[in-house]
C-alpha cells in the first residue's frame, strides 16, 4: 500500500527493519526532502513532518523507542513546506533553514539543554523551500541555500561555522533546488559533491570557494 512507512537500516547486517507507526504520522503521502537529521552522540534522530507552516520537529530517542514533539519554532515568518534539518554537532544545535517562500531566508537553532529555538540575526536569501544544509565532518561547517524559484532553482550559499556565523559563498554554477540536484559530501576530503538533472558533476571546495566540474 503507499503509506509511509517508519523503517530503520542495519549497516552490520545489511538488513531493513520497518518499527512501530509514529503517533504523528498519518496514513497519507508525504515528500521527505531534507527533513531529517541526527545526533549521533545523543542517539536522536529528527523528522519535520511535510506541510506549509509545520513549526514542529518530533525528536525519536533511538535508544527508547520514544517519540517527542520538540517545542514550535514559533516565527511569525513564513514557513514553507519544503525546509531543510541538519545537526551541527560542533555547535551542538539542531539547524533549521527556511527559504521563507523566497521572501528571504531564516535560520534557527534548537537548543536540547534549553529547549528552545533561537533565530539567527539576519536574511539569506535563497529559494522558496526545497533547499540544502549538509554538514561537513573535516571542515566543521554548515553548507546551506540552493531551493527552488519559480523558474529553476537558486544557486545562493551560505556557510554557517562553529561560532554561530554566517559566511555568503559564492554563487553555484547550477541551480540546487532539490528537484535539480543531489548534494552529498565526502567525508575524506570534505569536499561537497553535487549531481544535476543535466547528468553534470561538480565538485565543490568549501575551503577556497571554488567548483570544478568533473
Amino acid at each position: 500500500n503507499d503509506v509511509p512507512d517508519f523503517s530503520v537500516y542495519s549497516d552490520d547486517t545489511n538488513t531493513w527493519q520497518v518499527l512501530p507507526h509514529p503517533p504523528w504520522l498519518t496514513f497519507t503521502q508525504f515528500h521527505g526532502y531534507m527533513h531529517q537529521a541526527i545526533d549521533a552522540a545523543r542517539r536522536f534522530f529528527y523528522h519535520r513532518p511535510f506541510g506549509t507552516n509545520g513549526q514542529v520537529v518530533h525528536r525519536y530517542n533511538i535508544t527508547t523507542g520514544t517519540w517527542t514533539p520538540l517545542p514550535a519554532i514559533g516565527t511569525d515568518n513564513y514557513v514553507e513546506c519544503c525546509e531543510s534539518l541538519e545537526y551541527f554537532p560542533d555547535l551542538d544545535r539542531l539547524v533549521f533553514v527556511s527559504g521563507a517562500g523566497g521572501i528571504g531566508g531564516f535560520v534557527y537553532l534548537f537548543n536540547e539543554a534549553t529547549q528552545q529555538w533561537n533565530q539567527l540575526p539576519g536574511r539569506f536569501p535563497m529559494g522558496n523551500g526545497a533547499g540544502h544544509a549538509e554538514y561537513n565532518p573535516v571542515h566543521r561547517v554548515v553548507l546551506f541555500g540552493g531551493g527552488d524559484v519559480p523558474a529553476g532553482s537558486s544557486p545562493r550559499l551560505y556557510k554557517l561555522d562553529a561560532s554561530g556565523q554566517v559566511t555568503p559563498l559564492r554563487d553555484a554554477p547550477v541551480g540546487l533546488g532539490l528537484h535539480d540536484s543531489v548534494m552529498t559530501v565526502d567525508p575524506v576530503s570534505g569536499d561537497y559533491l553535487v549531481f544535476t538533472d543535466s547528468r553534470q558533476f561538480y565538485r565543490y571546495d568549501i575551503q577556497t570557494d571554488t567548483w570544478q566540474l568533473q
